[in-house]
């Protein structure tokens, strides 16, 4: 066994059962750029709810003209509750990669488009139900 040098430090030992982080894990601003996407992603939540509510109106016009209503009723069921069921597993799955120190910003951007996305095909599916 070797001496250490005289006014060397003393390396700690490693606990039990204690990783050492990996290499190429989530940087700095990969951490910060996921966070800013995912408060991004929750206010798209109440941004597409106030949405929908508008995209409801244009539905209004369907008393005098023939409409699809079922089309119209799916459409605003999609736009309304699409983008929360997108959004929040890739919430939780962003928090369980910054936990693990893994790239997260990827989920959170998943989410963003996710949602707008989901919110999207239910407005399209209330305008073509109101054709």
């Amino acid at each position: 066994m070797t001496q250490p040098t005289p006014g060397a430090p003393v390396p700690w030992p490693t606990p039990a059962g204690a990783s050492t982080p990996r290499p190429g894990g989530a940087s700095t601003g990969g951490v910060i750029v996921a966070v800013v996407l995912l408060l991004v992603a929750l206010m798209e939540i109440l941004v597409t709810f106030v949405l929908t509510m508008f995209l409801a109106m244009s539905a209004g016009g369907c008393g005098s003209l023939p409409c699809n209503d079922d089309l119209v009723s799916i459409g605003g069921l999609v736009a309304l509750w699409g983008p929360s069921v997108v959004i929040v597993p890739a919430i939780v799955w962003s928090i369980v990669l910054l936990v693990r120190r893994r790239k997260a910003w990827i989920a959170a951007v998943v989410a963003v488009v996710g949602g707008a996305g989901a919110w999207a095909l239910g407005a399209f599916l209330v305008v073509m139900g109101t054709r």
